[in-house]
């Protein structure tokens, strides 16, 4: 019987393959150029259309779908920045405030992504009836 070993320079090229399959790049001749609005546009009245469109989630009568559409609405970080910006933030620091954020997130996805799969491979090796050996960096020497 064979032995699963899952080492971390596999886990790392994974890894990285994953988000290599993440990034896209868009040649410069589809992207849209930006169109010139009319001033008068701002001002314009709305049409019946428009303003059922508003609220088109009050179409449904469902209390869910209401709730999560008004939390989604409250937690619009518009009013947060605008605040920051008056009180006297620097435009820096509510884009570093944005970036480290980002960044938190994304690594504490990526340990919970690392952890899933570390439980995924561990009961897929109880499963198959394969021995299961974690590689740490000691066992790479």
């Amino acid at each position: 019987m064979g032995v699963l070993v899952v080492n971390w320079r596999t886990i790392w090229v994974v890894l990285l393959l994953l988000l290599a399959a993440c990034t896209t790049p868009v040649p410069k001749s589809t992207v849209p150029t930006p169109l010139e609005i009319p001033d008068n546009w701002a001002n314009a009245p709305l049409s019946p259309a428009a303003t059922s469109l508003l609220h088109w989630w009050l179409r449904f009568d469902d209390a869910q779908l209401t709730r999560l559409v008004t939390q989604a609405l409250r937690a619009e970080r518009t009013r947060e920045i605008g605040l920051r910006l008056a009180v006297g933030a620097l435009e820096g620091e509510v884009l570093m405030q944005f970036l480290i954020e980002a960044v938190v997130l994304s690594a504490l996805g990526g340990v919970v992504g690392i952890l899933i799969a570390t439980g995924a491979s561990y009961g897929l090796s109880g499963v198959m009836g394969v021995p299961y050996a974690l590689a740490t960096l000691e066992n790479m020497r």
